[in-house]
């Protein structure tokens, strides 16, 4: 069975769109095999790899090496060299249009303030320990830890899904404490920062989500939408609603729906971290 026609890749960054189009010539040659199929073969989710070959993010060698299996093909040396000489423009081209902002580079410590009351307990346990893996955080022996610099663990993607689970939870964007939710790693990819005003911080949030969850595969950009309380899907009060919800429209249980929106978070904490977002 063929699979059905994707969308036309980005060429924001030219040498990654045409590694992509040669990936989508792949699947052609091989009979264009649906994204299901190719999956099953790759031993990864068929989300990923429309993303993977959608231009706007660089894929990893991990899930480009699942397509090329996907295609029946063998993930050789000639791939191998190719994907690492388009990352390398990828990251070249990202620094250049970045001009005076650059992202944080995942591969490395981000600097960035983490705001904790100083007369907290959370605050207390910080000044004394040393690193607080589970919050992403380390702190500097004498520093203040009310204005503590952080750098990402190894495991950057896993802070960054950890973020947006705490900021979807209640109310989502729409909560009245969403700034005391919003956590160091998107702050600095959405230019957000604790002094703004509430409006404007909240606005900034709003449409970089938005915009980055329209990146998504279709299938998954409703139930994220109404994960964060997101127009233009259910904002209710409360995050079981909105699965609810969600489970409705997709004529599933909830708990389908949840299952829909944790996939759409991974994909989403990859997009955040690697395009430039302005």
């Amino acid at each position: 069975m063929a699979g059905r026609p994707q969308n036309p890749v980005s060429w924001s960054y030219p040498e990654l769109g045409q590694f992509c189009e040669d990936l989508r010539q792949l699947r052609a040659d091989a009979g264009n095999p649906t994204l299901r199929v190719m999956a099953d073969r790759g031993f990864v989710s068929p989300a990923r790899l429309s993303v993977a070959v959608a231009g706007k993010v660089a894929p990893t060698w991990a899930v480009v090496k699942a397509w090329i299996h996907g295609c029946g093909q063998e993930a050789d040396e000639h791939w191998r060299q190719r994907h690492s000489e388009m990352l390398a423009s990828f990251q070249e081209a990202k620094s250049a249009l970045a001009g005076g902002f650059r992202p944080p580079d995942t591969r490395a410590p981000v600097p960035e303030l983490v705001f904790v009351p100083a007369n907290s307990s959370a605050a207390a346990e910080l000044s004394t320990a040393e690193e607080a893996p589970h919050l992403g955080i380390a702190l500097t022996s004498g520093q203040d830890p009310t204005r503590a610099h952080y750098e990402a663990y190894k495991n950057d993607r896993a802070i960054m899904i950890h973020e947006l689970r705490q900021l979807h939870r209640g109310h989502g964007v729409l909560a009245v404490d969403v700034m005391q939710r919003v956590g160091p790693q998107l702050m600095t990819i959405l230019g957000i920062n604790r002094q703004m005003p509430l409006g404007e911080a909240r606005a900034r949030l709003i449409g970089g989500l938005t915009a980055t969850i329209l990146d998504l595969p279709p299938e998954l950009q409703m139930p994220l939408q109404a994960a964060f309380a997101l127009p233009p899907a259910d904002q209710s009060r409360f995050l079981r609603e909105r699965l609810e919800w969600v489970g409705g429209r997709l004529e599933r249980d909830p708990r389908t729906a949840r299952r829909r929106v944790e996939e759409g978070m991974a994909l989403l904490a990859e997009l955040l971290q690697q395009p430039i977002r302005r």
